[in-house]
């Protein structure tokens, strides 16, 4: 793929199409490789999960598309952060091992949804500590026990096989002007030859990541969640145009967790059922104990 800013424009615009095809089939299924008998909460919940996460990749890539053509790069990176950062949980999600990957997202949600009722019910509005009851958070230890952790990014990328790129450099690279930042800052300002002197401020942003590096993330990001997606619509043209799409990108369709998650939890399923075993042991001993 000549990868001009124009035919990346296209291939996101191609890649939106196909998400308006394919994103509402006639029903979804819980995939195969799921080890789950049966539509239980917490696999619903991991469906949700996904589909959300996906549409809202999608979504942020309308707008991304949008800024990018009007010459707003800087204000498009924070979008193409986010889209990239849904697409690898979602990744995350659907290849997971068991319930794992859905009790580590939900226990990180309800664990900062305590911390914003917490901050609300010492806030000096009154308004603001009355509605505070009123969040819904729920108890974050039945999400307890999981073998993984949403919490930290860099975490869940070293989880996974990335294609000839370090996942967590770009998500950095993305996060540095997606804050209030030096990295921000120095974006509006010229340096100055005399540190003693004010810097120069300029007309327009500095530009510190082009266009076609960001366009080219987005694309990547919609294949990645798209084809997650595919496993629940079971789509097999969906899955298809992902494989083409993929292709023209140079890069996999289908991202998959690597040996150093498998070996993280074939270790703490051992750990489980040896702490089981204790426990059994000590109980059984205490009941004998008991009868004598």
């Amino acid at each position: 793929m000549d990868e001009t800013e124009e035919a990346l424009q296209q291939e996101i615009a191609d890649l939106l199409e196909y998400w308006t095809t394919y994103s509402l089939p006639a029903r979804l299924v819980k995939p195969n490789a799921w080890n789950e008998k049966r539509y239980s909460p917490k696999v619903i919940a991991r469906m949700q999960l996904i589909i959300g996460l996906s549409r809202h990749a999608h979504e942020a890539a309308r707008a991304i598309r949008l800024l990018i053509a009007q010459g707003m790069i800087v204000q498009a990176v924070p979008l193409v952060r986010v889209a990239f950062e849904c697409s690898i949980y979602a990744v995350h999600l659907m290849q997971g091992k068991d319930d794992h990957g859905v009790q580590a997202f939900l226990y990180e949600a309800v664990r900062t949804r305590l911390a914003t009722q917490n901050v609300a019910r010492k806030s000096p509005s009154a308004a603001i500590r009355a509605a505070a009851g009123t969040f819904s958070v729920g108890d974050k230890d039945q999400f307890s026990g999981s073998f993984d952790n949403m919490k930290n990014f860099g975490e869940i990328c070293k989880d996974i096989d990335f294609p000839d790129i370090d996942a967590y450099l770009i998500y950095r690279a993305l996060c540095n002007y997606s804050h209030a930042a030096l990295s921000v800052v120095d974006l509006y300002l010229e340096s100055p030859d005399d540190v003693e002197k004010l810097p120069g401020i300029r007309e327009e942003p500095r530009v510190p990541l082009d266009a076609i590096f960001l366009l080219h993330t987005t694309a990547q990001s919609l294949v990645w969640c798209a084809r997650a997606f595919s496993y629940m619509s079971e789509s097999k043209e969906h899955r298809q145009l992902m494989r083409d799409s993929a292709k023209r990108l140079g890069t996999d369709s289908e991202l998959k967790l690597n040996e150093r998650y498998w070996l993280r939890h074939a270790k703490k399923s051992r750990e489980v059922k040896a702490a089981a075993a204790a426990k059994a042991k000590t109980e059984a001993g205490a009941q004998a104990a008991a009868t004598v």
